[in-house]
């Protein structure tokens, strides 16, 4: 659970998701999908009951099959030493770790 916590803001700058609801509901589905933690898959259910009609609607176009895609093809968040990358570019780390930016409007 403590890389847990330690990683998740990374999991933010790397996909550019916000802080909002909304960024916190398609990053937790990316982080449910690739460690199979129950808060997580609390977050990604309950969360949208926070949102707006249209960005629950996002949610469902885009933001979920990109989790679903980008958690499958990128290698386990968790197990990135980011400590390791910060003189990294962000583009240069996403292409090591295989993952893509969602296409949010």
């Amino acid at each position: 659970m403590q890389r847990y916590r330690e990683v998740h803001d990374f999991l933010h700058t790397l996909t550019g998701l916000p802080t909002s609801v909304f960024g916190e509901v398609v990053a937790k589905w990316f982080e449910m999908l690739q460690t199979g933690l129950p808060m997580c898959a609390l977050s990604s259910f309950f969360g949208p009951l926070q949102m707006t009609m249209s960005e629950q609607m996002q949610l469902l176009r885009v933001g979920v099959p990109w989790a679903v895609q980008a958690s499958t093809e990128a290698q386990f968040f968790m197990n990135v030493y980011y400590e390791r990358h910060f003189e990294e570019s962000l583009d240069s780390l996403r292409g090591r770790i295989g993952l893509q930016l969602p296409r949010l409007q």
